[in-house]
């Protein structure tokens, strides 16, 4: 048959073929078999909260054993070192679990105990009322107890050079219902006492004492106090504002300058460090107009400073009162609604705009925020915003962010900080054991605590 003859059977048989069936599904066609779908593994789990993809970095040897243990060790000695020995101590913790991966069941092991040692210490060891000794080798001070509840009210006399005493306080403001009421009496009685850092720390000792002996919502604190307790109350609430659910300086005042520049403008100018902090913690206060043994003025400017801070920063959640025809005593109606007012007002441990002008060295935590050298004339403002990120602003040195997964920003996922508008970290974050160890000894605070950090360039 001829090559042409050929060309023409197969043109017609590739005509005729799918007539019959003979199509590609046909089981004499071709065909391909379809591949196998291919298995798909779950993601590893991991023990961060990362919704992105994992990092491209070699995976970090877990922290051992034997790290555990000195961690441990170091810890029991920190809780009982006193201020200027803890930064040392806090260094080997950093050694130790630096390069080491740092588990969320660490750090559940190490908080479980760190709280136990914030534990041990001073307690109130007299009565369900009345008077009692402090048991504290360093602040031996006297206090009236009273009242019982879950919420913890710290009332401070005024007084002076000589003069002043729980009692006076006690019968004055009666006590917040449903708390456990502490009226202390300063340890020496010098004029301005509550606005010494001696008396200061007392405070905040006895605060810790009555933590540990009753069970204390750490969120429901108050702070009040008349006249030289109304100086104090302003002065021990402004400088640790993140302790407080809400003060209530009476009578009082916020020290103004000495140094000759008292008026500005023809204005009082008051002490720094003060009102400013109070960006997430409210204050109810009032003076009498016709006071003739604190001047109202002080109170005045702090009212001013708070609205141009409102303005300026957003919410300040404050109330000022000023009477005719009280003069240094209270208001007409008492106590009562000042009271019902601030327990109203419940702490949030974890606020996203934080403001901080330090005057305290020993002072190193406020909220989220850690200075190792809190120098008089830092100041630093911090936002947290959407996007997992953190803008901060103001003048400071050596600052530390403090971090957990209550705060609105995810650990397991990039972190971007902006100081002053520049970047000046991206990055993830893990796990750390001295974020946890130094908050839980500032702090000794279930409701406050952090265990991841980010130091600022």
């Amino acid at each position: 048959m001829s090559q042409r003859r050929w060309w023409v059977l197969f043109l017609a048989l590739a005509v005729l073929l799918p007539s019959f069936g003979l199509t590609q599904d046909s089981p004499f066609s071709r065909k391909t078999p379809p591949k196998e779908p291919k298995e798909q593994k779950e993601p590893a789990k991991s023990d961060s909260s990362s919704s992105e993809p994992a990092s491209n970095e070699p995976a970090k040897p877990a922290l051992e054993a034997e790290a555990r243990s000195e961690i441990s060790k170091i810890a029991r000695e920190y809780f009982k070192a006193k201020s200027d020995a803890k930064p040392a101590l806090l260094a080997k913790v950093v050694a130790l679990e630096n390069g080491k991966e740092v588990s969320k069941a660490d750090i559940e092991k190490f908080r479980k105990d760190f709280l136990a040692l914030a534990r041990e210490g001073p307690r109130h060891t007299g009565g369900a009322s009345g008077r009692s000794k402090f048991g504290h080798p360093d602040y031996p001070g006297e206090y009236i107890l009273g009242g019982s509840g879950n919420m913890l009210f710290i009332g401070l006399h005024g007084g002076g050079q000589g003069v002043g005493d729980a009692g006076q306080i006690a019968g004055l403001f009666g006590g917040m219902p449903g708390a456990v009421n502490v009226f202390p009496t300063v340890i020496q009685k010098d004029d301005s006492a509550w606005n010494t850092e001696r008396e200061e720390q007392y405070v905040l000792e006895l605060i810790e004492a009555m933590k540990r002996s009753f069970q204390i919502d750490t969120n429901r604190i108050y702070l009040a106090g008349h006249s030289m307790g109304g100086y104090g109350t302003w002065s021990i609430g402004g400088r640790h504002a993140d302790l407080f659910a809400a003060i209530s300086p009476q009578a009082g005042g916020v020290f103004t300058f000495s140094n000759g520049q008292g008026q500005q403008n023809g204005k009082v100018e008051i002490m720094r460090g003060i009102v400013e902090n109070l960006k997430a913690t409210p204050i109810y206060f009032y003076h009498g107009a016709d006071d003739p043994r604190v001047g109202p003025a002080p109170d005045r400017r702090a009212a001013e400073k708070l609205e141009e801070y409102k303005k300026q920063f957003g919410p300040y959640d404050y109330v000022y009162k000023e009477y005719p025809n009280i003069g240094h005593g209270l208001p007409p109606d008492g106590v009562g609604p000042i009271w019902n007012w601030m327990k109203t007002k419940t702490r949030n441990p974890y606020p996203k705009h934080v403001i901080w002008e330090p005057t305290r060295s020993y002072k190193r935590n406020f909220f989220w925020l850690r200075l190792e050298n809190p120098g008089s004339g830092s100041r630093v403002e911090a936002k947290i915003e959407s996007g997992n990120k953190i803008v901060l602003a103001g003048n400071f040195s050596n600052l530390e962010i403090y971090l957990n997964d209550k705060m609105g920003i995810t650990l397991g996922r990039e972190i971007i900080v902006e100081r002053d508008g520049k970047e000046v970290f991206k990055g993830r974050v893990g796990h750390s054991v001295a974020a946890l160890l130094d908050s839980i000894d500032a702090k000794k605070d279930e409701q406050m605590y952090f265990y991841a950090r980010i130091k600022v360039p």
